[in-house]
């Protein structure tokens, strides 16, 4: 009878132990999972940030003309709910994709790294790709290029 591990056209298993891949997980996999889960992050973030931001907003906007009896209370508090929503879901969407965007292009360059060193698996991938992907995303926020050195210089050390 045979076992299935002895089976060579079974595919590989996602989770092996022995495995010398990160995670004991293989790229495609790590990648998808950290995607995942840095995207949900960052929309959860983005939902908490963007609707305390459009609530203010909208008490701001709406400070000059305050409703004086019941039905208007009712229907400023639910004008104001919608605009919540309405905030909240698209700055989380925005802010989910950001942060699963930067996830995935430092899971990626850290592959890269890897593939390109022979496929040695170490420490010196992970800080080249952070430090790549840091660097990436200070000059793309506008940072000055003395600030960026000044940055990664103290992540580094």
């Amino acid at each position: 009878m045979t076992s299935i591990t002895n089976n060579p056209a079974a595919p590989p298993p996602l989770f092996s132990p022995a495995s010398d891949n990160r995670l004991s997980l293989g790229f495609p996999t790590r990648l998808v999972t950290a995607l995942g889960v840095s995207s949900l992050t960052g929309l959860f973030l983005g939902v908490s940030h963007g609707s305390q931001t459009a609530a203010l907003r909208f008490r701001a906007e709406n400070a000059h003309r305050l409703p004086t009896s019941s039905t208007g209370w009712y229907l400023y508090h639910k004008s104001k709910n919608y605009h919540v929503l309405y905030g909240g879901v698209g700055e989380g969407l925005k802010m989910g994709f950001k942060v699963g965007a930067w996830v995935g292009m430092f899971f990626t360059v850290e592959e890269a790294v890897d593939r390109l060193r022979g496929g040695r698996k170490d420490v010196a991938s992970t800080v080249v790709g952070g430090l790549g992907v840091a660097g990436a995303w200070s000059i793309w926020s506008g940072s000055s290029f003395l600030f960026t050195c000044y940055t990664l210089t103290k992540g580094a050390t």
